[in-house]
């Protein structure tokens, strides 16, 4: 029996197990060798690096998709391999990946009060879900909260710190993996939805159910999505709207903006916000957002721009340390952005521009961007405790990811597929 899970305190753990990763060859690693990519680009320990290539288990395979190919090029000959095109990339690690929270659905989810008792009026319902006129209730099933369920599409209720899917350090701890592993089901996401937030999530068993994947991309303007967030500060407005260009700074590697394009930003994402209620013991409000376009971070962001973080955000709203630097300097970013375009902020009339070109602010802020990465590499050095004596890999002391107070509680839409997926609310929206 595979029993690749260990539970404990309320914590999901993954026993350490070999993946292969296997990375295509890009145009600017031409004639670079495997080494020098995998430490200055990829950010892996040099003596790991060669260790694993002594092993056999980093090697390259050249010729792929070509007659003849592919050709394995392993140890010395890996080592001395200057990348050409069709080459691959091979690394089989030796994965130590973090822990997740793993708590009883009631600890998380409020499953005795009735959706339709919600402060808001206008945004009632049940728990649940419907396609096409199909209607289901939520029930629970391995500690997952299947909100619909046919042969073609699985809609659950994401638990806050729970990866989609595989992804950098995570892949057993994913839900899509934990879901093949305890429900039997191979899925694929149809959308996204961050790891530190919680709610609704459909993902497709089958080539037809990827359908609402195309409704969810292709027809995202019309998709009605509802958030719920708990920020800080009294949110002044009763409803308003948020437009502005979605763009952060990532401090892995050497730093960078996460965006494809700096001279192309998309410009039209949209937020509507909702307020809900306001605590002033707590000095923090629960309002409901509903994105217009889905870009990553988007509600974070825009909610952060407004002055109104999600209160335990550590992007958005870090208090000190490298986080708050970070936060500091795109928040300066924005600032230039916004006096540059006025049509961009709270309840604006004019038509922003479907692109806008940041460039410019960028080459001011290149050098505190390294400096930023410079600082998480020195933090990250921090976090090791102990190696691994089978693969020399350092292991990092890492907590488990709570999440942050944003839950995507609603999906709807009318057309020729129309569904709703509706979930319980987060036990933090009550007591403010």
């Amino acid at each position: 029996m595979d029993r690749r899970y260990l539970f404990e305190n309320s914590l999901r753990h993954v026993k350490p197990y070999y993946h292969e990763y296997k990375t295509p060859y890009k145009q600017r690693w031409h004639h670079r060798s495997i080494q020098e990519i995998l430490t200055r680009e990829l950010g892996q320990n040099q003596n790991v690096v060669e260790h694993a290539i002594d092993q056999g288990h980093i090697y390259v395979s050249a010729n792929n998709g070509k007659a003849g190919g592919p050709v394995l090029m392993r140890f010395s000959e890996a080592r001395q391999r200057l990348l050409e095109p069709h080459d691959v990339i091979h690394n089989i690690q030796h994965m130590h990946e973090p822990c997740v929270l793993q708590e009883p659905i009631s600890k998380s989810l409020d499953t005795t009060t009735s959706v339709d008792s919600a402060r808001d009026g206008t945004l009632n319902g049940s728990v649940g879900g419907s396609l096409n006129g199909i209607v289901q209730k939520w029930r629970v099933v391995e500690n997952t909260l299947v909100l619909y369920e046919d042969e073609n599409i699985l809609v659950v209720n994401k638990p806050a710190g729970v990866p989609t899917h595989p992804n950098g350090i995570f892949r057993r701890n994913s839900l899509t993996e934990i879901v093949r592993f305890e429900l039997g089901v191979s899925v694929y996401p149809c959308h996204r939805l961050d790891k530190g937030t919680s709610g609704v999530l459909v993902l497709a068993k089958t080539k037809t159910g990827k359908m609402l994947q195309e409704v969810l991309q292709n027809k995202k303007s019309h998709v009605e999505k509802w958030y719920v967030a708990r920020v800080r500060g009294k949110f002044p407005f009763a409803s308003c709207s948020y437009t502005s260009p979605v763009f952060s700074i990532n401090t892995a590697g050497t730093g960078y903006l996460n965006i494809p394009n700096a001279e192309r930003v998309p410009a039209t994402s949209s937020t509507h916000f909702k307020m809900v209620s306001y605590s002033p013991e707590l000095d923090e409000s629960i309002v409901f957002c509903r994105p217009i376009s889905g870009k990553m971070h988007q509600i974070r962001v825009h909610l952060r721009n407004m002055g109104y973080p999600i209160s335990n955000d550590p992007l958005y709203n870090a208090e000190n340390g490298l986080g708050h630097a970070k936060n500091q300097l795109e928040k300066e970013l924005y600032a230039q952005v916004l006096a540059e375009w006025p049509c961009f902020g709270i309840d604006k009339t004019i038509r922003p521009p479907e692109t806008v070109d940041v460039t410019p602010f960028l080459l001011n802020v290149k050098s505190r961007i390294e400096e930023l990465a410079s600082v998480r590499r020195s933090d990250d050095a921090k976090k090791i405790v102990s190696t691994c004596s089978e693969c020399l890999r350092p292991i990092y002391q890492t907590k488990p990811d709570p999440g942050i107070y944003l839950h995507a509680w609603k999906m709807a839409y009318e057309g020729d597929v129309s569904f709703s997926f509706q979930t319980s609310y987060p036990v933090w929206i009550f007591g403010v």
